[in-house]
């Protein structure tokens, strides 16, 4: 199901081989029509944001969730910090339906995963659910003002360098402050890695090398 992230979505179900279908702007936002809509043409992935599902989850009572998305296997939530009370609420209803978060930007691409279906007593009790690890060929630091990596547990600036990492805008100078040459590069990185995107967001490691998005 496609809507929210059509432009970056459409081309990943038709790669293999499976239907994308369009969810109309009038639709994606009424919870109730949006059910009724993804049991209609049996839907059995959508991406769209936290907000929306919280939408979904206030509006519809849990026998009509289950009635309506029994046929779904993964919910995809993007494009906001994911808060864990969601997820709690969301794994208590639909256990057959798998939660993920990914973090993305348009600068970058996707650059983490989390099975938020999977999550521990520990991570659940968190404020922002984890958003995962790096995907393969993503590396993400998190640094402070002085662009000094910073410690597992501290807060700091996220900053993303992999292949997916675009060359900047049509504008010389917001491309300057967005997109600088990685000071952390060494020998065993190739020059996919060579140019880091600021993203802005405040960004902290856990223990268990988990990612969690704190917001701006």
């Amino acid at each position: 199901g496609l809507n929210l992230f059509f432009v970056w979505e459409c081309l990943r179900p038709l790669m293999c081989g499976e239907t994308a279908v369009v969810i109309p702007d009038t639709t994606i936002y009424d919870p109730h029509a949006l059910i009724s809509f993804l049991r209609k043409h049996q839907i059995h992935r959508i991406m769209i944001n936290p907000s929306l599902l919280t939408n979904v989850l206030e509006s519809c009572s849990n026998e009509v969730l289950v009635s309506h998305l029994e046929h779904m296997t993964h919910i995809f939530l993007e494009g906001e910090v994911v808060p864990s009370h969601l997820v709690r609420a969301w794994n208590k209803v639909l256990t057959n339906v798998t939660l993920w978060n990914i973090y993305s930007t348009w600068e970058s691409l996707d650059a983490t995963m989390c099975n938020l279906s999977a999550l521990d007593d520990k991570n659940n009790l968190l404020p922002a659910a984890p958003a995962g690890t790096p995907l393969p060929n993503v590396i993400a630091y998190i640094v402070d003002s002085q662009m000094a990596i910073v410690p597992k547990g501290v807060s700091g600036e996220l900053l993303i360098a992999g292949p997916g990492v675009s060359m900047g805008y049509n504008d010389t100078e917001k491309t300057s402050q967005k997109f600088v040459s990685n000071p952390f590069l060494h020998e065993s990185l190739d020059w996919n890695f060579s140019t880091l995107y600021r993203t802005g967001d405040l960004a902290v490691v856990q223990d268990d090398e988990q990612l969690v998005i704190k917001g701006r």
